[in-house]
């Protein structure tokens, strides 16, 4: 997949207005499976967010439950190389999924030490010149099947706030993240994102010996670079402008 260029960027924006226009629904605790065909896995979400993935087809009904264009969003999905798309209207928050492929060497973080992916981590959360995003910190998280990365991030000066779970897995780098516009993410939200991440089920992994980071910091940096990771976080930041919108609504 090509990295998404700001037009790109723009059209996403647009498409989170129409999004979060959609009445908010009660936060109930029942959740749903969803399946992502490619790079495979399957994950549980809750029920009452609003949830799109770029394997829908464009005449599912979602689309026009939303009352979007199936066949734009899905294109603009995929413009952002995201898997899938879920919003709690109530929260003012989004989870977004976002996948990049390589063809670098790694298969799958597990295959370094705690000690090399604490090494990639600092590289994660380091401050980049320029960056509007600020982090904070870093802690490894064992899942089943894959090794995460999580760190909190804010967007400017209380602009946006959020956590990401960073991994790799079958040469596919993937961010597991929820952003919130409506003040920093509460302890529950950090409970349904863990929950979310713990319902990860991938179809199958990739055999892979083990691997040490050596002399590699330069080839692996760019999956870890703050302004590569920024560009899936303006994704999420379609809630402040949708936000906004609607704000200006109720004043009329």
């Amino acid at each position: 997949m090509k990295k998404p260029g700001w037009k790109q960027i723009g059209a996403a924006l647009a498409a989170g207005i129409i999004l979060l226009c959609v009445p908010g629904v009660s936060q109930a605790e029942d959740k749903e499976t969803v399946k992502i065909n490619k790079p495979g896995f399957q994950l549980q979400v809750p029920k009452a967010w609003a949830t799109v993935t770029s394997d829908m087809e464009p005449d599912d009904p979602v689309f026009s439950q939303l009352g979007v264009d199936g066949k734009d969003m899905l294109s603009q999905l995929e413009s952002q190389n995201v898997l899938l798309d879920s919003m709690n209207m109530d929260e003012k928050t989004e989870f977004n999924i976002t996948c990049i492929s390589s063809e670098e060497k790694i298969t799958h973080l597990t295959q370094f030490s705690d000690e090399d992916v604490e090494k990639f981590a600092e590289n994660l959360t380091k401050e980049e010149k320029g960056s509007p995003v600020k982090y904070d910190g870093y802690t490894l998280y064992d899942h089943p099947q894959a090794k995460f990365i999580v760190s909190k991030m804010e967007l400017g000066e209380g602009n946006g706030y959020g956590q990401q779970y960073f991994t790799i897995v079958n040469h596919n780098s993937l961010r597991f993240q929820i952003m919130s516009f409506n003040g920093p993410l509460s302890k529950e939200t950090e409970k349904q994102v863990k929950e979310i991440i713990d319902s990860v089920v991938f179809d199958s992994l990739e055999e892979a010996e083990p691997l040490e980071i050596g002399g590699r910091t330069k080839v692996f940096s760019k999956w870890f670079t703050p302004n590569n990771i920024l560009l899936a976080v303006i994704a999420a930041g379609v809630v402040i402008l949708g936000a906004d919108w609607i704000g200006k609504r109720k004043k009329k």
